[in-house]
């Protein structure tokens, strides 16, 4: 799945959930970005993972996604 793929999935996901709406999706690109931070700790603390690793070029492309993101 593609980064651009991925943040219209995360932040999709929390709209349908209808957590909260304020007009600009902040809420929920928030919430998409506290869940990216989460993968990344958990994977850095895990594995041990180096800066540049596959997984976090991923993930930082996925946090532009989500930025830029306007469903």
């Amino acid at each position: 799945m593609s980064p651009k793929e991925k943040a219209k999935e995360l932040v999709d996901k929390y709209i349908n959930e209808g957590i909260c709406f304020v007009g600009d999706y902040s809420i929920e690109k928030s919430c998409a970005l506290i869940v990216i931070k989460e993968v990344r700790s958990f994977h850095d603390k895990l594995f041990f993972a180096t800066k540049g690793s596959l997984l976090d070029k991923y993930l930082d492309e996925v946090v532009e996604e989500i930025k830029k993101y306007n469903p």
